[in-house]
């Protein structure tokens, strides 16, 4: 980062006069009836104002250290100085990310495209913008089919597009992609590590093996080679490899500690295990990091079950609110309805609000053996409900 330094200088001149060295010759007056100095009178230099590229660096800089407002100030500065930059309109539509603006991100990114249509880092932006958030396959589709036509062998767009298909439900043509991108590029470890997901997501166990064991040996040094492993590791059904997963998962947020995903199923691990300390360290990374992950509230409100607060009592009001956040953003999600159900039924006493949450639970699920066994806790919980009003009636006749 180059900071760059202003110097001003003052100079005085000083006159020096021969004096004579006769008698006659008047003395000099003292300092102290000499007139004051005028130089606060001169006129202030005007304030040198900060070019494009150093309202950049200031911009990139506050955007590192997580101050949003001040970034898409010094960002904006830099654009409005100098149009062309391009940098500074892609910084735009990365604070404009981290700040959840996302149609604002899309603009900028649309932006800057109409003056440079092949900037990479742009339509890679925008493509994974327009996948991810927006949900704008269409647009997404095309932004990928521009950047090809430019460099139809990229290693990086034909993994993008890989990974854009197999989103998109279409798993063969990605595939096909990928086939086509190691043809050129044998020893692309994302084409393997994009191989290892689409494997997972077909039941292809032992080809997501061989494809995440060869992403590692050909990047031990990367962070999504190691995650890909992992969740290798984690999809067998017999719970074995647990220990290696974890290996995996902390050597991911070692070399990239932005992976959020690796912390999610870190957590994930931790709760396994009942270690609650670590799973809430591990959902912290995950909601600083992406506050929108699918099920976060669901594995705090279960992480909050198992902790303690500093009297040494289970944080259960704190269980309470994360479960009430996961019903905000799915109604009818089961585990959360169930987990507040069990907490006001068991150490919070109240039964009302727990058969409710049963008979939501109830609806919700599909007729089967689950539903048999929420039934009869609904029903058990309606019995004790009757049982004690009937017991408090004959305590209390009048």
């Amino acid at each position: 980062m180059t900071t760059d330094t202003f110097f001003r200088a003052l100079i005085f001149s000083i006159a020096t006069a021969s004096l004579a060295s006769c008698a006659s010759a008047p003395k000099p007056p003292a300092t102290a009836d000499l007139p004051p100095a005028t130089i606060d009178d001169a006129p202030a230099p005007p304030p040198i104002e900060p070019t494009a590229d150093e309202w950049l660096t200031r911009g990139k800089a506050a955007l590192e250290a997580g101050d949003l407002e001040g970034a898409e100030t010094s960002l904006g500065k830099a654009a409005a100085a100098s149009p062309e930059l391009v940098e500074a309109r892609f910084w735009l539509g990365q604070t404009a990310e981290k700040s959840r603006r996302f149609d604002k991100a899309s603009g900028h990114y649309q932006e800057l495209l109409e003056r440079a249509p092949t900037h990479r880092p742009t339509l890679r932006a925008l493509g994974h913008l327009l996948l991810t958030r927006t949900k704008d396959f269409a647009t997404g589709t095309a932004i990928f089919e521009r950047a090809l036509a430019s460099a139809p062998f990229d290693p990086e767009w034909l993994n993008a597009k890989a990974l854009f298909l197999w989103n998109k439900g279409n798993a063969t043509a990605a595939e096909e992609t990928l086939r086509k991108l190691l043809a050129r590029h044998p020893n692309n470890a994302t084409a393997y590590e994009t191989l290892t997901l689409i494997a997972l997501t077909s039941g292809k166990r032992r080809l997501a093996d061989l494809f995440s064991q060869r992403a590692l040996e050909l990047a031990p040094e990367d962070a999504d080679a190691h995650h890909c492993r992992a969740l290798f590791l984690l999809s067998a059904l017999d719970g074995k490899g647990r220990a290696e997963a974890a290996f995996h998962l902390r050597e991911a947020v070692r070399l990239n500690p932005a992976l959020s995903e690796a912390w999610f199923n870190l957590g994930n691990l931790a709760l396994e295990h009942r270690d609650y300390a670590r799973a809430h360290e591990a959902f912290e990374h995950v909601r600083r990091l992406n506050p929108d992950q699918p099920d976060l509230p669901l594995r705090l409100a279960w992480t909050f079950e198992g902790l303690r607060d500093e009297s040494g009592k289970p944080r259960l009001r704190d269980a309470v609110a994360h479960y009430e956040a996961q019903l905000m953003a799915s109604e009818k999600d089961v585990e959360a309805l169930l987990g507040l159900a069990r907490l006001f039924e068991g150490p919070l006493k109240e039964a009302d609000r727990a058969l409710a949450l049963y008979e939501r639970a109830i609806e919700a699920l599909k007729p089967g053996r689950r539903q048999k066994e929420v039934v009869e806790a609904r029903d058990r919980l309606k019995q004790r409900v009757a049982l004690e009003a009937e017991v408090r009636a004959q305590a209390d006749p009048g």
